[in-house]
């Protein structure tokens, strides 16, 4: 048994879309300046995405370890288990992330500086990000109020990811089921009043785990029967509600920083991811999209992965290659032409790596630990 689950969600589908599609936007305005995308940053945000991808995972990855990490297992085969869940995380982020890696290098070393791209800080960030340890890196940047370098500041978040997987299987060997509902829940409200300004020098910004303890719960009740039975928000099953409760939702995420003046808006995002999650765990159609989107969501959120990991290194080498745009000053055509193929090789470059590498090393990883788990089951 893999572990896996093989039937697609497509509430979860165009929740991961609609995650990458707010990250994008987050990081297009960073890096590619006009006046109009710079104001409408300032009333919407982006990088909300993020925590709404991390509540995804909580609520995934949980699943795929509970049908195997079984309280009742031997120690021995607890850590078959896990060894098992990481060789497909491996092969699942690793192949991907490390080629966007080498890619982003290599450009940063051909273009010599052009674009304002730092090459050591680039080769710095690099390192840390292999080595999962970028959300760690940055903080001591900002700590030390020093620029990390753009390139690869997105593989933060992967890093954090990461360091979750390598975790996650020994809390739930360690903390007794019917307590680990408690823990998540008192992991939340431990983190929710800390202050945690986005990208400034905070620790509590860099590893922030609410979003994914929201997604364990949201797991453990869709486990346990009380979301189909108690928690289900069936009033979702009319399309007006459904409507106002997506966009609204989503609308929230984005503008929660304006209504909060004390920094708990990073609290208030996760909560606003969960409530999402919560209605796409059902998988009965309870995210609101419109029919004619649904087949290109689903299609982006397959790819979600391939374009988080591809789109900032792709920006950059569009803003070596293509003259600088003023900053706060660039006109429509200028402005066009950058977000124009930013984007289209953007999703380019993540469809050819979705095709060639994340899809069939995803198999192979799959692969590898049913080979692994039946290796050490005959050699018992």
């Amino acid at each position: 048994m893999s572990g896996i689950r093989t039937a697609r969600n497509d509430d979860i589908e165009v929740l991961r879309a609609v995650s990458i599609i707010m990250v994008l936007y987050e990081h297009f305005g960073q890096i590619h300046y006009g006046t109009t995308l710079q104001a409408l940053r300032m009333l919407y945000t982006g990088w909300t995405g993020v925590d709404l991808f991390f509540c995804i995972s909580g609520f995934v990855i949980y699943r795929s370890l509970a049908e195997t990490l079984h309280h009742g297992s031997t120690i021995a085969d607890a850590a078959r288990q896990i060894v098992a869940f990481w060789i497909r995380r491996f092969w699942r982020l690793a192949p991907t992330a490390w080629l966007w890696l080498l890619i982003g290098v290599l450009a940063s070393l051909a273009g010599g500086g052009a674009g304002g791209i730092s090459v050591y800080k680039d080769l710095t960030a690099a390192t840390a990000s292999l080595l999962n340890f970028e959300n760690i890196h940055r903080y001591v940047c900002a700590t030390r109020d020093i620029p990390c370098g753009d390139t690869f500041m997105h593989y933060w978040s992967l890093s954090l990811e990461v360091q979750f997987y390598l975790l996650l299987p020994f809390v739930i060997l360690l903390v007794p089921r019917r307590w680990l509902a408690a823990a998540m829940a008192a992991l939340i409200v431990g983190q929710f009043a800390l202050q945690r300004p986005p990208f400034a020098d905070s620790l509590a910004w860099y590893v922030r785990t609410d979003a994914l303890a929201w997604g364990i719960l949201i797991a453990l009740a869709a486990g346990s029967g009380l979301l189909a039975n108690v928690l289900r928000p069936r009033f979702l099953a009319n399309p007006a509600a459904r409507a106002g409760f997506t966009l609204g939702l989503l609308g929230l995420l984005g503008t929660a920083k304006m209504f909060d003046a004390e920094g708990f808006f990073t609290g208030i995002a996760a909560m606003l991811a969960a409530a999402l999650v919560w209605a796409a765990a059902c998988d009965s159609g309870y995210i609101w999209r419109p029919a004619w989107a649904n087949a290109l969501l689903c299609w982006i959120g397959q790819r979600s992965y391939s374009l988080y990991a591809s789109h900032l290194i792709v920006f950059h080498i569009v803003r070596q290659t293509l003259p600088a745009l003023p900053q706060g000053e660039a006109t429509w055509a200028q402005a066009g032409l950058h977000a124009g193929l930013s984007i289209g090789l953007t999703v380019l470059a993540a469809a050819l790596t979705y095709r060639t590498i994340e899809r069939p090393l995803r198999r192979r990883g799959r692969g590898a630990a049913e080979r692994y788990l039946a290796i050490v089951t005959i050699t018992r």
